[in-house]
């Protein structure tokens, strides 16, 4: 529904429809877009960003999806270019130029620009969405995580488990760095470890939010004995099991920090230890798991994976250890 107003008479206004109609026709037929008012791409970007997007997604989300992708990679290419005068063409030799990002970051751009069009399209701003049916393609390599050896996993919890009791409960436990500076003492029980919340780093005054665990996987973890004897040496009257201060916890960006400082002294003493980041302590949890033999369904429950197509992809895998010792078998 559209109203037109004029200030001669309602024949004036009745024109003015049908002429707006013949225009929707037109591009309809010729698929070239009109525009009621002029805007930049620019403009209604970040029009997009503030009206569409910053009011309903969490704060990190905004920041590290929504945001980053249309300031670092999309108002600098469209930028000043008139939201109307934008065509599939376009759209396509712009995803040619960003063929070098990974699949997963240009799945959000295209979010991002399907995102603007079809909100421009609402808003009478341009006729069709040039992204809709174009297509990209990455030719980035993926890095494949690192995980520990059996044998590097030994070493680590033989020599540091006195030293590093954080970083044994990372390596036990396999929690998002969120979710392991959110951990509190009340999520343990009877030697299970509940998984109920995650910190996230924010703006606010506090310099953190507490958010649900991702895709909302709560879940029960039950601990091993040495997970059990990490929280003895952890162990405090605060609140959180790893505070940064009294009833204060860290940031997945401080703990980040922490495990660079402690990976970087134990491979100085063991040169054989590689340095992993905390999303790669969590993957050694769930490769371990699997090289004992556990199914992928379970390791999708412990690791509180949303789709057993990211297990499958992550943990079904050929390490060369593994299949050395199945041929020997």
């Amino acid at each position: 529904r559209k109203s037109f107003y004029s200030s001669e008479s309602k024949e004036d206004a009745r024109k003015q429809a049908e002429a707006w109609k013949i225009e929707r026709e037109v591009a309809l037929r010729t698929g070239i877009g009109f525009a009621d008012q002029q805007k930049t791409f620019s403009e209604w970007a970040d029009r997009w960003l503030e009206t569409y997007k910053n009011p309903s997604v969490t704060e990190n989300t905004y920041r590290g999806t929504y945001e980053l992708y249309v300031e670092k990679h999309l108002k600098p290419y469209f930028g000043s270019a008139d939201l109307s005068s934008i065509r599939p063409a376009d759209i396509q030799q712009f995803y040619a130029s960003k063929k070098n990002l990974s699949e997963s970051s240009l799945h959000k751009i295209a979010l991002c620009l399907n995102g603007i069009f079809e909100t421009a399209i609402d808003n009478d701003l341009c006729y069709k969405n040039p992204a809709r049916k174009a297509n990209f393609i990455s030719t980035y390599k993926k890095h494949q995580k690192q995980a520990y050896t059996e044998e590097q996993y030994h070493a680590i919890c033989r020599l540091y488990r006195k030293s590093t009791p954080a970083l044994i409960l990372s390596l036990e436990t396999g929690l998002r760095p969120g979710e392991l500076c959110g951990l509190r003492w009340e999520d343990i029980k009877d030697g299970v470890l509940y998984v109920k919340r995650s910190i996230a780093v924010s703006r606010t005054e506090l310099g953190y939010e507490i958010r649900p665990p991702k895709w909302d996987s709560y879940r029960a973890i039950p601990l091993s004995v040495k997970a059990r004897n990490a929280l003895r040496r952890l162990q405090n009257s605060d609140v959180y099991v790893m505070p940064a201060k009294e009833n204060t916890p860290y940031t997945p960006r401080t703990w980040a920090k922490i495990v660079q400082r402690l990976m970087t002294r134990i491979n100085q003493e063991n040169p054989d230890i590689p340095i992993l980041s905390p999303h790669e302590l969590r993957h050694s949890f769930g490769t371990r798991l699997r090289r004992r033999g556990v199914d992928i369904y379970t390791i999708q429950k412990v690791m509180g994976h949303k789709d057993i197509k990211i297990t499958s992809e992550t943990y079904v895998h050929s390490e060369i250890d593994v299949l050395k010792k199945a041929m020997k078998v």
